[in-house]
């Protein structure tokens, strides 16, 4: 049994070819940057490795008129909350009076069962707490 498992394991792991692989060759100097970041471009081929450095005075600043609409202000963020709870409720599958009245019959009905419920055993423990405590 063992075996035939080291077989399917055998089968199974069986290696594809592979490309070779090409050896690439990338120097950076050991300077500081300050500021500045580096790209580095590597070919395939045995070509010189190529660098882009870009200074912090060509990264590309947002202008205001961008940055103001990322974010829209407090009223405005309000007034879309509005609007969207607008849309929800408009959404919402409202009851009738007549299954609304049925339903708080039966919400009332099950609250006063539970409210009686509890009176009779804190009623029955307050009892029984006296018998014991010798109180009458």
């Amino acid at each position: 049994m063992a075996q035939q498992q080291n077989k399917k394991r055998k089968k199974k792991n069986t290696a594809k070819p592979t490309k070779k692989k090409q050896n690439v060759k990338v120097e950076v100097s050991p300077e500081k940057l300050d500021g500045e970041k580096e790209t580095i471009v590597v070919s395939k081929k045995n070509e010189v490795a190529k660098s882009e450095k870009k200074t912090k005075s060509e990264k590309t600043k947002p202008t205001k008129k961008a940055a103001r609409n990322e974010k829209p202000g407090l009223f405005m963020r309000g007034i879309n909350f509005l609007k969207d709870v607008r849309t929800e409720l408009k959404k919402v599958t409202w009851l009738t009076p007549d299954e609304l009245m049925k339903s708080t019959g039966v919400v009332a009905g099950i609250v006063t069962l539970a409210t009686l419920y509890t009176w009779i055993i804190d009623s029955g423990l307050g009892a029984l707490a006296a018998m014991i405590l010798g109180n009458k």
